[in-house]
């Protein structure tokens, strides 16, 4: 497992993801074997499992199909572009190669990025958002 293990020489900790120490608690398991090893090399150190970020740009309920809703809404002109970055014809029905291959298509992160630059005034809604919230707990 890539990543999964690190050893933080600043904090004194040896580091494990959530997968990681799940893996570990199985005796005999290659990566119990590799904590072992870490906790041999590394005596003095604490053991953590770090938590994964929360990113505060994450725009919940920001899915294609509200994406899809809010461009028809605002005139169809990039409808045609949405659907494309979404593997979609223009009548928005998915694009199948074969039976059970749908054509290559854009990430999420790829379309949400597409979608914010073209509709930025649902970024600046999101802040507007925040700062009313931050008013309210400050």
């Amino acid at each position: 497992m890539t990543n999964s293990l690190t050893i933080n020489e600043r904090n004194k900790t040896i580091e494990m993801t959530k997968k990681f120490a799940n893996a570990a608690k199985r005796y005999g398991s290659n990566e119990y074997r590799d904590l072992q090893n870490a906790r041999k090399d590394y005596p003095t150190y604490k053991v953590v499992t770090r938590s994964a970020k929360r990113r505060n740009d994450t725009f919940k309920g920001l899915t294609f199909p509200y994406m899809e809703k809010y461009i028809k809404s605002h005139g169809e002109e990039n409808l045609i572009e949405f659907y494309t970055l979404c593997g979609r014809d223009a009548q928005g029905n998915k694009i199948m190669l074969d039976r059970n291959k749908m054509i290559e298509h854009a990430s999420y992160i790829e379309v949400k990025e597409w979608f914010l630059k073209t509709y930025p005034e649902i970024k600046q809604y999101q802040e507007n958002i925040k700062n009313i919230l931050n008013k309210k707990t400050a």
